[in-house]
């Protein structure tokens, strides 16, 4: 019962915080539209005191790379084998990854400054590939079915991307 109760805590903060991610901030990305994940992050320090996740199968694996200044990400995956595989290179990105079920997969690249990325994704078999290279380029994705699909590339500036799939 616990785990539904966290699962549904963090489907709801995510769809709550895609819907309000629309307005975005010119000079600093505000984050705060995640705040509603909060009730998950009260253990790991590391994860800004999340609690491990219960027993689950396989192993996921998370390999984030970021050079450059100001750039924030902040990363949740629950179940097994999730993969994800998140790249910033410049100044001022911000990326919010979860991933819930089983072998879900997210690559994200940003390149250049500004550049916003919001993903979801709960049911299995999920993917979602983002590529942002450019100034201040904003992409918001939610998944929540089984195996949905989604590949998303912005060169330039100012390009604004939103993804909803649901089965």
């Amino acid at each position: 019962m616990r785990r539904e109760v966290r699962r549904w805590l963090l489907l709801s903060g995510l769809a709550s915080a895609l819907a309000c991610a629309g307005a975005r901030a010119d000079s600093t990305p505000d984050l705060s539209a995640f705040a509603e994940l909060g009730p998950l992050t009260a253990g790991f320090p590391e994860l800004g005191g999340a609690l491990p996740p219960g027993q689950g199968v396989g192993s996921s694996e998370a390999t984030l790379v970021q050079n450059g200044s100001d750039n924030r990400a902040i990363a949740y995956q629950y179940g097994g084998y999730n993969s994800l595989e998140l790249q910033q290179t410049g100044s001022g990105n911000v990326a919010a990854l979860a991933q819930l079920g089983l072998y879900n997969s997210i690559s994200l690249i940003q390149a250049g400054d500004g550049n916003q990325a919001a993903i979801g994704q709960a049911g299995t078999y999920n993917s979602a590939q983002v590529q942002q290279v450019g100034i201040n380029n904003y992409v918001q994705i939610l998944q929540m079915g089984n195996g949905l699909k989604v590949s998303v590339t912005q060169n330039g500036s100012n390009q604004v991307a939103t993804v909803v799939q649901r089965n």
